[in-house]
């Protein structure tokens, strides 16, 4: 273990710590005030108040990106909340389903045209710890202020309030990767340091951008950005970059290069953030499949995390659906099940909130289709 990785996880349980005493400290200052006496109701207030504390902390941790964005230049693409999406399009707003493991909401921004310095990238990922710092003062001090005041079901609200708040912002704020991926705080120690990564941050909110205007991948990256580039395979950000260009070369129908890519992922699977192993092992599964090879090994790589990856959270996303479809046609002959999961593409389609990826995933299809019947 690293010296680093040591300090790092002292810092955490020693947080979690403070956060512990923190907590005890409250709920004994609770008992001693207005909630002396229990009553049954105040279980319903504590699941109220918590998942209330969530939501509200949660939008407005997304908010504070927002904000902070905003102040450096920065365009609205689209802000998520539970897997609800609110994207801005040209003739109004739309909403449309879309989950990220590990993520309960995020906040998608444009740079500006000529970049931002570390210190805006810095900003925008630093805004959410910030606001969901200024609401917990803002709870603590309410409770401090007033605590002999207020009813039972307020004291019990801010007390949940504010221990949801302390968690929230501490695991943002201290440099983490859940599910795989990389918190604001990883992101702030990490950008800085890396200039191909800072540049591929950049990138991402403009290539989610311009596919939410219908542009597909491969019109949006002229070329493929990582040849010439070493790449960290535990570096959730350059592993991004890899993802882009695989999407280049599928939206190309250039799955020469889509395999090559994907002999080099293989190599370092090990070291992949989880989330894009499995990413990726649906993907090995898709071009096995183009490739014709046997059952055998369609077989080995459609192991249990892989096919509950594929029919799970995948499901949502127009690729997963190109992979089921491609499984359908490909590898259980069952034209009759291909159809019924197109038909579940298009009704996600029409509603995909970036129409340039659903676009590429589509011509996937008919390709797959196309060929088959050939």
């Amino acid at each position: 273990m690293s010296k680093n990785s040591f300090l790092r996880i002292v810092l955490i349980f020693s947080l979690f710590v403070a956060l512990g005493f923190g907590v005890g400290y409250l709920i004994g200052l609770l008992i001693k005030a207005n909630m002396a006496v229990f009553h049954w109701w105040y279980i319903l207030v504590f699941i109220i108040s918590f998942y209330l504390s969530l939501v509200l902390h949660t939008f407005f941790h997304e908010l504070g990106h927002m904000v902070c964005a905003k102040i450096r230049g920065w365009k609205f693409i689209s802000f998520m909340l539970f897997g609800i999406v609110f994207t801005k399009k040209d003739k109004g707003f739309s909403f449309s389903r879309y989950k990220i493991p590990g993520a309960l909401g995020q906040c998608l921004m444009i740079p500006p045209e000529e970049g931002d310095t570390d210190f805006g990238i810095a900003l925008y990922n630093a805004g959410g710890v910030v606001m969901n710092f200024l609401l917990l003062l803002t709870a603590i001090v309410a409770f401090i202020l007033e605590k002999d005041v207020y009813p039972g079901y307020i004291i019990l609200f801010l007390v949940t309030f504010i221990c949801v708040g302390a968690f929230m912002m501490l695991i943002n704020a201290i440099p983490l990767k859940i599910s795989g991926l990389p918190n604001d705080g990883m992101n702030i120690v990490s950008l800085g340091k890396d200039k191909f990564s800072s540049e591929i941050f950049l990138c991402s909110m403009r290539a989610v951008a311009a596919m939410q205007k219908g542009c597909r991948i491969s019109e949006f990256l002229e070329r493929y950005i990582t040849e010439d580039v070493k790449i960290d395979y535990s570096n959730t950000i350059h592993v991004m970059a890899l993802s882009f260009d695989y999407s280049r070369a599928l939206d190309l129908k250039d799955f020469d290069k889509a395999s090559s890519l994907m002999y080099g992922i293989n190599a370092h699977l090990y070291l992949l953030p989880k989330i894009y192993r499995l990413e990726f092992g649906m993907e090995n599964v898709f071009l096995s499949l183009v490739r014709g090879c046997s059952e055998t090994e369609i077989d080995k790589l459609l192991d249990d995390e892989t096919k509950k990856y594929i029919e799970g959270v995948a499901s949502l996303r127009p690729s997963g659906l190109r992979v089921r479809y491609a499984i359908a046609l490909l590898y259980e002959k069952d034209m009759e099940k291909a159809e019924r999961i197109y038909g579940l593409f298009q009704k996600l389609y029409s509603k995909y909130y970036l129409p340039g990826e659903a676009l590429s995933e589509k011509q996937l299809l008919e390709y797959l289709l196309s060929n088959d019947k050939s």
